[in-house]
């Protein structure tokens, strides 16, 4: 069982998002938000690993910090 559901799993990402670049996660591209949340992987982890495979303006602003 999970410990949150996708809804709280989201709200995480979006909060991380706000806090790091100003924006929220629904500004930048469709990641594979589901099913990273179905295999485990962590908010901060779909935020700063998986969603920039997906966002070429989150990706760049990755890489220049």
């Amino acid at each position: 069982m999970k410990p949150q559901t996708f809804e709280q799993w989201y709200a995480a990402c979006d909060r991380i998002c706000l806090h790091a670049f100003g924006m929220g996660v629904e500004d930048f591209a469709d990641g594979p938000s589901a099913d990273s949340y179905e295999s485990g992987e962590s908010p901060r982890e779909y935020v700063f690993e998986t969603l920039p495979e997906y966002d070429d303006m989150l990706r760049h602003f990755l890489e220049e910090s």
